[in-house]
């Protein structure tokens, strides 16, 4: 098919069949489906707030929020308008809103979308289902969503399980990927074990909305926020460009729009109820760690599943997809839903079991390459990775790009992937890995030239005298400890934190354990402390860190009082054990408001033995010991500052690079010292900051920053220098052929250019 109008009529005909309703009037199985299992309950509480009336402020937050830049809706007014207008368009729009609400339906121009298509990777282009559905709405429902989304996100987290972690707030796919490690590192060749990745067709696209508003009921959503969501799925159309051609409009019954601010929100409510049903099953066995089960891994609509006793999980598991897909429009493709047996031996004896499953020895997952052996997925995922960047780095080479050009460009290109492999692979890369990089990194800066400045000055913030190159040495760290935060501030713990913790042979806390010898100690004893290498990856990029850091072995506030090398009778003396049982963990405990509490006030707050008075003389010696003759509290390293901060949220990865950057003992004051001798005056060194900052900040032309960065950083070859390199070179000015041809000189001094 060529013609432009027949593709278009072809995509129309595809989403209008998709997006149409096969809901049964029959609620029977859905009733029972639901009554089966438990639901958890939103609070009276929480139901108010969400009930509350919408307000001028939430307008005009949703429209500040709401990402500028976008493609606008089918009426062709961007969100950047309503950005521009917002104290004046806030009040009318939330009018709109109330008035659409007591009418039960929106305006027809807030109930189309535009349909635009992209092409999934890997796929057919000739096929319709081959392409993503976006759909375009207009600003003025995206606002509308963007509020009652931001009402749920809150809600979310206590009434979705840690299971799922796509689009829940203060959860990152990355909690799925260490998981799934984990469990591959504890059952490796186990027999009779199996993971299994579900591929689900359109899952967004199917979802029946029946089923969605009972399940809010479910959950115990109001009636006032759920009409307001009927609101946005009351007589929607939908209309589908391709080629600059746009169909006829048609009638959408099912769905939830992917490009709608509440959609991936709504989607998780439509899910769980299905995880809840396969953690309950008691025909699914799960894989077993400690005291926990595990079965289910979720990231929005990527699930997996972890599954023993295959003969019984496997038909069980298709059946209750089966089962919930009748009245969820949840549907798997079976062909493309992959098993991995962790026992390779078994994948001929089980096939009998996998039905029309895909039998496989590895699979992607969250766009990393899966295999039964931890080991390889390091390598077979770093090697692709490397392979990827060199031929992005080819593609650019040739272009006539500056210096600072190209710093950008892996910044912008490569640098977001390396992240993401480092955040999400909780193992050491290949040893050849930032070896190669790091070459590649200088030879594509400099345009396979000789470098003229220090890659460890470029490495640095503008006002040090850097250029910001990424440091794909400091990222890896700071992104390894990123994981090890939640080690000491999770508030809402991950499921992989109790399986690390389950695995440190420790009698302390993994977090206080780091604190318990010498780093050179820690590392030396990796194999004492845990099998599991992810805990020892953990360990030896701490102390790598803290020796990069310069940190002094000292007294910290996570010192461990039990278990603690530097603390003898810690180490032998049961009686701390009890200490430890009663909360006494670490030389925090014993403080208040930066003061040492009294032994009276100790035993009252953790119920320690009078008897015990002198373990208690021998702590208050051993902390004035450390801390040269006083008892105040030890201070925060800046290491410590920032792993101890709430681990939820985003940004970390940059908080703790820019640490480890601090750490760096590079600087530009030689540059700065030329200068002064050049110029015969003393230079104040935050003036000189605020210079290089500025010659960086001060335009948005990279050609100028870069003049301006040669010039301060003195990276002009002059006479002087090349005479340096080659002796046959005289050292005198190109100009005045007198003096000699220093940087000052021919810039400044030289009476042919004065």
């Amino acid at each position: 098919m060529t013609d432009p109008v027949k593709i278009n009529n072809a995509f129309k005909d595809f989403f209008s069949s998709l997006y149409s309703s096969v809901y049964t009037e029959d609620q029977k199985q859905q009733e029972t489906f639901l009554n089966e299992i438990k639901i958890p309950k939103i609070s009276n509480e929480v139901k108010d707030n969400l009930e509350a009336d919408l307000s001028e402020e939430e307008v005009l937050s949703a429209i500040e929020n709401l990402r500028g830049g976008r493609t606008p809706g089918p009426d062709g007014i961007p969100i950047d308008f309503y950005k521009k207008f917002k104290k004046k368009l806030a009040s009318p729009i939330l009018n709109m809103f109330k008035e659409s609400y007591q009418q039960g339906v929106l305006p027809p121009s807030l109930r189309g979308a535009l349909i635009m298509l992209l092409l999934k990777p890997n796929k057919l282009k000739t096929k319709c289902e081959s392409y993503r559905p976006i759909s375009l709405l207009n600003s003025d429902t995206k606002i509308l969503s963007k509020i009652l989304a931001k009402r749920l996100e809150n809600v979310l987290p206590n009434i979705v399980d840690r299971d799922q972690n796509g689009f829940v707030k203060g959860r990152q796919g990355f909690h799925n990927v260490r998981m799934l490690f984990h469990i591959l590192h504890h059952k490796k060749g186990s027999p009779d074990t199996a993971i299994l990745s579900l591929d689900a067709e359109k899952a967004f696209d199917r979802v029946e909305w029946p089923f969605l508003w009972e399940v809010l009921q479910r959950f115990g959503f109001g009636e006032v926020f759920c009409s307001w969501i009927k609101l946005l799925y009351t007589h929607p159309t939908a209309e589908v460009l391709t080629n600059g051609i746009i169909s006829r409009p048609f009638k959408v019954n099912r769905g939830t729009r992917q490009g709608c601010p509440l959609s991936p929100l709504l989607f998780l409510l439509v899910i769980e109820p299905f995880a809840i049903a396969v953690r309950d099953e008691s025909n699914i066995s799960g894989i077993r760690i400690g005291s926990i089960t595990h079965c289910i891994s979720l990231y929005a609509d990527d699930v997996l599943l972890f599954l023993t006793e295959l003969s019984q999980s496997i038909p069980a598991l298709l059946n209750l997809i089966k089962r919930f897909g009748k009245f969820s429009g949840y549907k798997i493709n079976q062909s493309k839903s992959s098993i991995l047996f962790l026992n390779q031996e078994e994948k001929s004896k089980l096939s009998y079991l996998t039905s029309n499953l895909n039998v496989t020895d590895s699979f992607t997952y969250l766009g990393l390459q899966i295999v039964a052996d931890i080991e390889k997925i390091t390598s077979l995922n770093y090697n692709a990775l490397t392979n990827s960047i060199t031929k992005s780095v080819d593609r650019w080479s040739g272009l006539p790009i500056s210096l600072i050009g190209r710093i950008n460009i892996l910044k912008m290109n490569i640098l977001p992937k390396i992240i993401y492999y480092f955040q999400n692979i909780p193992l050491p890369p290949t040893t050849s890995f930032f070896t190669i990089l790091r070459r590649m990194f200088i030879q594509f800066i400099w345009n396979n030239k000789h470098p003229r400045v220090r890659t460890s000055l470029l490495y640095l913030p503008y006002d040090r005298g850097g250029l910001k190159l990424p440091n794909i040495q400091a990222y890896y760290w700071a992104s390894q400890l990123r994981a090890i935060m939640f080690h000491f501030s999770a508030s809402a713990p991950p499921k992989w934190l109790e399986i690390e913790n389950l695995f440190v042979k420790s009698k302390i806390p993994f977090n206080l354990y780091l604190y318990s010898a010498n780093i050179k100690i820690l590392q030396k004893n990796l194999s004492a402390i845990s099998f599991n290498p992810i805990v020892l990856n953990m360990i030896n990029v701490w102390g790598k860190v803290r020796i990069h850091l310069k940190e002094k072995e000292s007294l910290s506030v996570f010192s461990p009082i039990w278990g603690n090398d530097h603390f003898i009778p810690g180490r032998k003396d049961l009686g701390f054990r009890l200490w430890a049982q009663n909360g006494v963990w670490k030389v925090k405990d014993l403080y208040k408001d930066g003061v040492l509490m009294s032994f009276t006030d100790i035993t009252d707050k953790f119920k320690i033995p009078k008897k015990h008075y002198y373990k208690y003389l021998q702590i208050r010696n051993f902390i004035r010991t450390a801390r040269g003759q006083g008892l105040a509290e030890p201070e925060l390293t800046n290491l410590e500052k920032c792993v101890s901060k709430p681990s939820l949220g985003g940004g970390h990865i940059s908080c703790l690079y820019n640490m480890l950057l601090l750490g760096s003992q590079e600087s530009s004051t030689s540059r700065l010292a030329m200068w002064e001798q050049d110029l015969g005056l003393k230079i104040d060194k935050k003036k000189w900051e605020q210079t290089c900052t500025k010659a960086q900040t001060q335009t948005v032309n990279s050609r100028l920053k870069l003049l301006q960065y040669n010039w301060l950083m003195r990276t002009y070859i002059t006479p002087v220098k090349l005479n340096k390199i080659y002796s046959n070179v005289p050292d005198t000015c190109f100009k005045c052929n007198s003096a000699k041809g220093t940087l000052i000189h021919c810039m400044w001094e030289c009476d042919q250019i004065k």
